[in-house]
């Protein structure tokens, strides 16, 4: 996914899998996939933006509401998507997100099934 994900989005962008979503606290969660603007690596102002969390029927519920946290937490994500591998099932949150199409990423403009 983080691969197709990097293919869709400008260069201003750096994707990671299983990155701290503070850079500057590796105690921070780390999303399955997550969206810089700008490099952490390279430039200590680069802010996460979205981020992907891939997870079990049995843990989506869970992954949903810690979703929701974060968005709370991290005011420059605009926009969350929880992925249920097992039933295709998608769940997004932030400003931008669109409940009748969940897997659709507005910051972006593209539909994240599509990475799959």
């Amino acid at each position: 996914m983080a691969k197709a994900f990097e293919d869709e989005i400008d260069s201003d962008f750096t994707v990671y899998t299983e990155a701290c979503i503070n850079p500057h606290n590796l105690n921070s969660p780390a999303p399955d996939v997550i969206v810089f603007l700008g490099n952490p690596a390279e430039n200590e102002n680069a802010i996460p933006v979205v981020f992907v969390e891939v997870t079990t029927k049995a843990e989506f519920k869970i992954i949903c509401q810690k979703a929701q946290d974060l968005i709370l937490e991290f005011d420059t994500v605009t926009e969350a998507f929880v992925y249920d591998y097992e039933t295709n099932l998608w769940a997004c949150y932030g400003r931008d997100s669109d409940l009748e199409n969940p897997s659709y990423c507005n910051y972006f403009n593209f539909d994240l099934d599509d990475c799959l």
